[in-house]
């Protein structure tokens, strides 16, 4: 049933994301060609101008928006009118809750390397081929020097999976403890959000400061572990946190709540 709930929110949420990738290469694409044109005259250089703000502005939007939609959708699909058909689903609502965060993760990510891409298009030159060889290398000589790297790699792949989902469990959290209140439901929810955010991050913050220094004071680590324990550390913090939030979520929608 899982399956079917994805490929339904896919069906759902597809058009704004490909509206989204496709305005963010169209523009692109037109700050790239202008690169290549060269008109004496300033009115052309402040056109070129503006189209590079543009360009950067789209890269930078496409990271809040991807998220922005995702969060939408849930709000409106399981708070909203629309909260009237997805909760006759008959399935559990934490199906339904990992339904709706893992095809907003996919859509994240695929924003994520969308504005990658466009980048590369925006500073792509016959050099680049050249920097990209002499990175390769030397993420090569790193890795045969040490081999900790591939660990650290892992680490920070597995760390940024855990982050999204994170991020997105915390939207879902506030939104659910927003429904406590009988009217204001979003400023509520708001509010909730910064709660939860700051609250977490001083209990990251702690972690952060006092227990690397710990380790250090007692000198019983290396570099290489110390850099390997603390990424581990977030890890293991990002996942708490995830299962917090997934937790104050799946608990606030499994009650029965007034649909606005």
């Amino acid at each position: 049933m899982l399956g079917k709930i994805i490929k339904h929110e896919f069906k759902a949420t597809y058009g704004v994301y490909i509206l989204m990738f496709v305005a963010l290469f169209a523009v692109t694409c037109a700050e790239k060609a202008t690169q290549y044109i060269d008109m004496d005259f300033a009115l052309w250089d402040v056109f070129k101008l503006l189209l590079m703000i543009v360009f950067v502005l789209f890269v930078i939007f496409m990271a809040f928006a991807s998220q922005i939609v995702a969060v939408v959708r849930f709000y409106k699909s399981m708070t909203k009118d629309q909260a009237y058909l997805t909760h006759t689903i008959p399935v559990k609502e934490s199906t339904i809750i990992w339904g709706k965060a893992i095809t907003a993760f996919v859509w994240i990510i695929l924003s994520f390397i969308a504005s990658g891409i466009a980048t590369i298009i925006f500073l792509f030159d016959s050099k680049m081929l050249d920097y990209v060889s002499e990175g390769v290398d030397m993420i090569t000589d790193a890795i045969n020097k040490e081999p900790v790297v591939i660990l650290w790699a892992v680490l920070v792949f597995v760390l940024v999976i855990i982050s999204v989902f994170a991020g997105l469990f915390q939207f879902y959290a506030a939104i659910g403890m927003g429904q406590m209140f009988a009217s204001h439901k979003v400023a509520g929810a708001v509010l909730f959000y910064f709660i939860i955010y700051y609250a977490f991050n001083f209990v990251t913050m702690t972690c952060i400061f006092i227990v690397p220094e710990f380790v250090r004071i007692g000198d019983w680590m290396s570099e290489d572990t110390l850099v390997t324990v603390v990424l581990a550390g977030y890890v293991v913090i990002e996942l708490i946190y995830l299962a917090v939030c997934y937790g104050i979520t799946n608990y606030r929608f499994s009650r029965r709540m007034d649909i606005q």
